[in-house]
């Protein structure tokens, strides 16, 4: 029996975690609430309360006591979400706060041999039903041209019904690789910062610059292909320090695009103090601005706001962080097998290796990954089990684990992060139900 109270003007939001329902309520609804949670029955309230009925007792009840369903329970693990295939170790940009070394994970440059490549997919498409995407993934993939045809045909020729994904930094969009993304239809995302600081945070390996590039080669992706499908943000103290908000990012790419921005904007992953982030205010005033210009020619869509609406609307909880280790599987240039792209040249992490190892081995290690990370229940440790927002929390272990040294242990700013811009959402959403 759970609730959360909300603040809201001159009334208040009662949360149910377990069930995802909130609603705006008064002060003598919340003592009842809490006079509830601690045991009272029906005929104490019939005593000490006018007007306040068994349906009224019932329904209030059935508040603090109701659990949303949770489908990542039922997952078929013989099928797989998502398998990131990391084509090159190779980057021609040298972004300030890039988590893999510069795109080589701290290993040398160089691409992944067809030879591999033919190996992995074979290896995954024996152990697992069915793969719904296949993201190709760096270093810089476009780098690796003859991987991104050799994956698009195999899939053809095999028949796969896989989706082909792509993150790219956008500098490389020849007209070569805009034909194999119309011909094979591959859904693309770009990783490009604001005009303002893009050229500062992500230039070229050289120091030139890189924005007016990419910015024309995204509007030419898009007219040839209607691609890229999502846009890739990553925040950081300079943004913070310009004043740079949430708002302002997505503002300045949709006047520089010849497109609808769809974007997903995380905050940096890193502890260089000139660009760690220090406070996720700006998070949180997103979301009074995402609802400040709702329904408006100024209106942005984003993932952080959407990771809270979704699940609010679906009454569905999460137990994890993220899909990594049952839904996401990644695979480095070598063969060698992770939970997660985050982890590539980190043996703590590796599975097992296509090329070395055999099937039956893999097979076993792999098995067992699985089993490690669905068993595991964020909701059940000691930092989380009690927190309000434990059924809608989302994030990183790859992040986690760059932060805390746990991949199972949120940062601290991670926490507010989420909780604080839980309450941003609620709030939001009470205050403009009409609108």
């Amino acid at each position: 029996m759970r609730f959360k109270i909300i603040p809201l003007e001159d009334k208040q939001i009662v949360y149910f975690p377990d069930s995802l329902r909130f609603f705006e309520t008064n002060s003598d609804t919340i003592e009842i609430l809490k006079e509830i949670e601690l045991g009272k029955t029906y005929e104490y309230f019939y005593s000490k309360y006018q007007n306040f009925d068994q349906n009224d007792y019932e329904t209030l009840k059935g508040y603090c006591t109701e659990v949303a369903i949770n489908k990542v329970e039922s997952e078929d693990i013989n099928s797989l979400f998502r398998l990131v295939l990391n084509i090159s170790n190779v980057c021609n940009m040298n972004c300030k706060y890039c988590y893999a070394g510069g795109g080589n994970y701290g290993d040398k440059e160089a691409l992944m041999d067809i030879d591999i490549l033919d190996k992995i997919l074979c290896f995954f498409y024996k152990f697992y039903k069915d793969i719904e995407v296949i993201q190709l993934f760096g270093g810089e993939p476009t780098l690796n041209i003859k991987a991104i045809e050799y994956v698009c045909t195999y899939l053809k020729e095999n028949n796969k019904h896989t989706i082909v994904s792509m993150v790219t930094n956008g500098t490389n969009l020849n007209d070569k690789l805009i034909d194999l993304i119309s011909k094979y239809h591959i859904y693309v995302t770009v990783s490009i910062d604001c005009s303002e600081l893009h050229d500062y945070l992500r230039p070229f390996n050289s120091g030139e610059k890189t924005y007016e590039l990419i910015k024309c080669n995204l509007n030419k992706l898009y007219h040839k292909t209607g691609q890229p499908g999502q846009i890739e943000i990553t925040y950081t103290r300079q943004h913070d320090i310009k004043g740079i908000s949430i708002q302002n990012l997505l503002e300045s790419l949709n006047k520089d695009l010849d497109f609808e921005v769809f974007a997903h904007i995380a905050p940096v992953c890193t502890e260089n103090a000139d660009y760690k982030l220090d406070n996720p205010k700006r998070f949180f005033e997103s979301i009074d601005d995402y609802y400040k210009y709702l329904g408006t020619d100024k209106q942005m869509h984003y993932s952080y706001i959407d990771r809270f609406l979704k699940p609010l609307k679906e009454h569905e909880p999460s137990i994890r962080y993220c899909g990594a280790g049952v839904g996401t599987i990644a695979v480095d240039i070598y063969g060698n097998i992770y939970p997660c792209f985050y982890f590539v040249n980190n043996n703590e992490f590796l599975i097992g290796n296509v090329v070395t190892d055999n099937y039956e081995k893999i097979q076993h290690n792999l098995t067992n990954t699985q089993k490690e990370y669905i068993s595991y229940k964020r909701n059940e440790t000691e930092k989380c089990k009690e927190c309000f927002a434990n059924t809608i929390c989302y994030g990183c272990i790859g992040a986690n684990y760059s932060i805390t040294g746990d991949a199972m242990l949120m940062s601290d700013f991670h926490c507010e992060w989420v909780k604080k811009g839980l309450e941003a959402t609620l709030r939001n959403i009470v205050k403009n139900k009409h609108k």
